[in-house]
Protein backbone atom coordinates (compact mmCIF):
# COMPACT_ATOMS: atom_id res chain seq x y z
CA UNK A 1 0.00 0.00 0.00
CA UNK A 2 1.69 3.15 -1.16
CA UNK A 3 0.16 6.29 0.31
CA UNK A 4 1.67 9.32 -1.32
CA UNK A 5 0.97 12.98 -0.67
CA UNK A 6 2.14 15.43 -3.22
CA UNK A 7 2.17 19.12 -3.91
CA UNK A 8 3.59 21.26 -6.70
CA UNK A 9 7.06 21.43 -5.21
CA UNK A 10 7.70 18.10 -3.51
CA UNK A 11 6.59 14.52 -3.22
CA UNK A 12 6.31 12.94 0.20
CA UNK A 13 6.37 9.15 0.51
CA UNK A 14 4.08 7.06 2.71
CA UNK A 15 5.57 6.49 6.17
CA UNK A 16 8.18 9.22 6.10
CA UNK A 17 5.68 11.68 4.69
CA UNK A 18 3.02 10.88 7.29
CA UNK A 19 5.54 11.22 10.11
CA UNK A 20 6.79 14.52 8.72
CA UNK A 21 3.26 15.77 8.26
CA UNK A 22 2.30 14.68 11.79
CA UNK A 23 5.39 16.38 13.18
CA UNK A 24 4.61 19.55 11.26
CA UNK A 25 1.02 19.61 12.55
CA UNK A 26 2.18 18.97 16.13
CA UNK A 27 4.74 21.79 15.88
CA UNK A 28 2.05 24.14 14.56
CA UNK A 29 -0.31 23.25 17.42
CA UNK A 30 2.43 23.73 20.01
CA UNK A 31 3.33 27.09 18.51
CA UNK A 32 -0.27 28.21 18.92
CA UNK A 33 -0.41 26.99 22.51
CA UNK A 34 2.73 28.78 23.72
CA UNK A 35 1.86 31.77 25.86
CA UNK A 36 3.19 35.03 24.53
CA UNK A 37 4.56 37.27 27.27
CA UNK A 38 3.13 40.77 27.07
CA UNK A 39 5.57 43.56 26.47
CA UNK A 40 6.71 45.92 29.18
CA UNK A 41 4.54 48.64 27.59
CA UNK A 42 1.48 46.39 27.90
CA UNK A 43 2.26 45.78 31.57
CA UNK A 44 2.64 49.54 32.09
CA UNK A 45 -0.73 50.20 30.44
CA UNK A 46 -2.39 47.59 32.64
CA UNK A 47 -0.66 49.18 35.63
CA UNK A 48 -2.28 52.53 34.71
CA UNK A 49 -5.74 51.05 34.12
CA UNK A 50 -5.89 48.90 37.27
CA UNK A 51 -6.01 51.78 39.81
CA UNK A 52 -8.96 53.31 37.93
CA UNK A 53 -10.69 49.92 37.94
CA UNK A 54 -10.11 49.65 41.70
CA UNK A 55 -11.49 53.16 42.28
CA UNK A 56 -14.66 52.37 40.36
CA UNK A 57 -15.18 49.19 42.42
CA UNK A 58 -14.62 51.10 45.66
CA UNK A 59 -16.94 53.95 44.66
CA UNK A 60 -19.67 51.48 43.74
CA UNK A 61 -19.30 49.66 47.05
CA UNK A 62 -19.37 52.88 49.07
CA UNK A 63 -22.33 54.18 47.03
CA UNK A 64 -24.29 50.99 47.71
CA UNK A 65 -23.52 51.24 51.41
CA UNK A 66 -24.59 54.89 51.50
CA UNK A 67 -27.83 53.96 49.70
CA UNK A 68 -28.54 51.17 52.19
CA UNK A 69 -27.95 53.49 55.14
CA UNK A 70 -30.17 56.17 53.63
CA UNK A 71 -27.30 58.67 53.21
CA UNK A 72 -27.73 58.73 49.42
CA UNK A 73 -30.95 59.50 47.56
CA UNK A 74 -32.17 57.10 44.87
CA UNK A 75 -31.59 59.57 42.03
CA UNK A 76 -28.09 60.38 43.30
CA UNK A 77 -27.27 56.67 43.29
CA UNK A 78 -28.59 56.30 39.74
CA UNK A 79 -26.43 59.25 38.67
CA UNK A 80 -23.41 57.67 40.39
CA UNK A 81 -24.02 54.34 38.65
CA UNK A 82 -24.30 56.02 35.24
CA UNK A 83 -21.08 57.95 35.83
CA UNK A 84 -19.24 54.81 36.96
CA UNK A 85 -20.56 52.89 33.96
CA UNK A 86 -19.25 55.54 31.57
CA UNK A 87 -15.84 55.39 33.26
CA UNK A 88 -15.75 51.57 33.19
CA UNK A 89 -16.75 51.53 29.54
CA UNK A 90 -13.99 53.97 28.63
CA UNK A 91 -11.50 51.80 30.53
CA UNK A 92 -12.65 48.79 28.49
CA UNK A 93 -12.04 50.71 25.29
CA UNK A 94 -8.65 51.89 26.50
CA UNK A 95 -7.65 48.35 27.47
CA UNK A 96 -8.69 46.89 24.13
CA UNK A 97 -6.82 49.65 22.26
CA UNK A 98 -3.56 49.48 24.16
CA UNK A 99 -3.39 45.85 25.24
CA UNK A 100 -5.25 43.54 22.87
CA UNK A 101 -6.21 40.29 24.55
CA UNK A 102 -4.48 37.58 22.54
CA UNK A 103 -4.44 34.76 25.07
CA UNK A 104 -7.01 33.58 27.59
CA UNK A 105 -4.70 33.46 30.61
CA UNK A 106 -2.99 36.83 30.72
CA UNK A 107 -3.29 39.87 32.93
CA UNK A 108 -5.05 41.71 30.11
CA UNK A 109 -7.63 38.92 29.78
CA UNK A 110 -8.26 38.92 33.54
CA UNK A 111 -8.68 42.68 33.62
CA UNK A 112 -10.96 42.61 30.55
CA UNK A 113 -13.14 39.97 32.22
CA UNK A 114 -13.16 41.98 35.45
CA UNK A 115 -14.28 45.08 33.54
CA UNK A 116 -17.06 43.07 31.88
CA UNK A 117 -18.28 41.85 35.27
CA UNK A 118 -18.06 45.38 36.68
CA UNK A 119 -20.14 46.79 33.84
CA UNK A 120 -22.67 43.99 34.32
CA UNK A 121 -22.86 44.87 38.02
CA UNK A 122 -23.42 48.55 37.21
CA UNK A 123 -26.12 47.63 34.69
CA UNK A 124 -27.87 45.41 37.26
CA UNK A 125 -27.69 48.20 39.86
CA UNK A 126 -29.23 50.66 37.41
CA UNK A 127 -31.98 48.28 36.33
CA UNK A 128 -32.64 47.36 39.95
CA UNK A 129 -33.14 51.02 40.83
CA UNK A 130 -35.39 51.70 37.85
CA UNK A 131 -37.50 48.56 38.28
CA UNK A 132 -37.35 48.60 42.10
CA UNK A 133 -36.28 44.96 41.90
CA UNK A 134 -34.28 43.55 44.81
CA UNK A 135 -33.27 40.48 42.80
CA UNK A 136 -31.30 42.75 40.47
CA UNK A 137 -29.26 43.97 43.45
CA UNK A 138 -28.41 40.38 44.37
CA UNK A 139 -27.20 39.79 40.82
CA UNK A 140 -25.30 43.10 40.95
CA UNK A 141 -23.54 41.96 44.13
CA UNK A 142 -22.54 38.69 42.48
CA UNK A 143 -21.17 40.49 39.42
CA UNK A 144 -19.20 42.93 41.59
CA UNK A 145 -17.75 40.02 43.55
CA UNK A 146 -16.75 38.39 40.27
CA UNK A 147 -15.14 41.63 39.05
CA UNK A 148 -13.08 41.85 42.22
CA UNK A 149 -12.13 38.17 41.91
CA UNK A 150 -10.94 38.64 38.31
CA UNK A 151 -8.75 41.50 39.52
CA UNK A 152 -6.63 38.90 41.33
CA UNK A 153 -5.61 37.50 37.93
CA UNK A 154 -3.83 40.71 37.00
CA UNK A 155 -0.08 40.35 37.47
CA UNK A 156 1.23 42.60 40.20
CA UNK A 157 -2.24 43.48 41.49
CA UNK A 158 -2.59 43.98 45.18
CA UNK A 159 -5.93 42.43 46.04
CA UNK A 160 -7.73 43.75 49.08
CA UNK A 161 -10.73 42.07 50.63
CA UNK A 162 -14.03 43.60 49.43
Amino acid sequence: MDVTASCRHCRIGSRTGLRALSGLLLAALLALAVEVRPSAAADADIGRILPSFNRICEELQSGRQALQRGHLADQAFVDLVLDLFARADSLSGLLSERVPVTRAYTSAAALARGLRCLKDSLRENYEGMIARDGYRFVRADLELTAAIAWRSGVAGAEVAAP
